[in-house]
């Protein structure tokens, strides 16, 4: 329907364009005719319409051989007429039925088609919702059969488990009876094994304790001769030791004197004790005055003295050193 109009439309519009040119092209001749004079009919060329889109440019009007009258003023041009507009399309609305409602399209082929398809939904929707149900009552089916299933098999479970536990309660009361039978004969040779061991632990514990009062008596003597050898051994090297000491002390006192320088006083009958430290091997580590002569200068010579001989000829033999590492020496260098 739209096409149709748009075509009439389009057809009018030039139609009514090209009439209206040759309206106003009259009316133009017809203004500058004089009508009180005869003219001679001039050769008119026919004139033909023709349907056009755009004007054509209007021709020249022939001029009157007569003086023209004035001419009168000019009428206004009229107004091109407005076109018409275009008619809306009338729309034809077709309704269809779907899912209980009423549904609107603008083709009776569509509507048609629509409904076609609408119906096959619903169609396929109710199937499945009768599958759908079908399922439903299948799957409740099994469910009921499952749990008669299951408790046919719990009761028969439920059966053997009774079976079992009277079973197992007479197999117990039977081992308990055994158990406790072999319990009191066990407990009885444990006391008596027991009461066995006790003997012979008291017996070994009497015999562990002479044996350990022996071993103590035995170690104490061992012990008490040890030190009394050891005791000996000490006693006879000091005795030793003192006995090559005073083998040394004249090697001793002429080391010393050969170190000694006099001092200016008189040092006649003069003596004066002295503590020595040394090493195994005779080295002076310190002397020390502990019996003063009573003369400063002489006790310094004398320490002087002792320092010089360093090493001292002490006996060499060390298991005398720790007796003889530190002893007093008397100097008396006159006599």
């Amino acid at each position: 329907m739209s096409d149709f109009f748009l075509r009439v439309y389009r057809n009018v519009w030039p139609i009514t364009l090209a009439v209206l040119v040759h309206i106003i092209l009259f009316v133009l001749m017809n203004i500058n005719l004089d009508w009180t004079r005869q003219l001679k009919p001039a050769a008119m060329q026919p004139m033909q319409a023709f349907a056009i889109i755009e004007p054509m440019p209007l021709p020249e009007p022939p001029k009157p051989e007569p003086e023209p009258l004035p001419e009168p003023e000019p009428e206004p041009e009229p107004e091109p007429p407005k076109p018409k507009p275009e008619p809306k399309p009338v729309k034809t609305i077709y309704s269809y039925p779907c899912a209980g409602k009423q549904l609107e399209t603008d083709s009776a082929e569509q509507a048609k088609a629509l409904q076609a398809q609408c119906d096959e939904d619903e169609r396929k929707k109710k199937e499945a919702a009768e599958k759908k149900k079908q399922a439903e009552l299948d799957a409740e089916k099994k469910r009921k059969e499952a749990e008669l299933k299951k408790k046919e098999k719990t009761e028969r479970k439920k059966k053997e488990e009774a079976d079992k536990k009277r079973k197992e309660a007479e197999r117990k009361k039977k081992v308990d009876a055994e158990k406790k039978r072999k319990e009191a004969e066990r407990k009885k040779k444990a006391a008596a094994e027991k009461k066995r061991k006790e003997a012979e632990r008291k017996k070994k514990a009497a015999a562990e304790k002479k044996r350990k009062q022996e071993a103590a008596r035995k170690k104490a003597a061992a012990n008490a001769k040890r030190k009394r050898d050891a005791a000996a051994a000490e006693a006879r090297i000091e005795g030793e030791a003192g006995t090559a000491m005073q083998l040394a002390s004249g090697r001793l006192e002429a080391a010393v004197r050969s170190n000694w320088i006099q001092p200016p006083t008189s040092t006649l009958g003069l003596s004066v004790l002295i503590n020595v430290s040394v090493r195994p091997t005779g080295e002076v580590i310190s002397a020390r005055v502990i019996k003063s002569s009573g003369n400063a200068l002489f006790d310094r010579s004398a320490e002087i003295a002792v320092l010089k001989a360093s090493p001292l000829p002490i006996p060499s033999d060390p298991r005398y050193y720790k007796y003889l590492k530190n002893f007093n020496f008397k100097f008396k260098p006159n006599g």
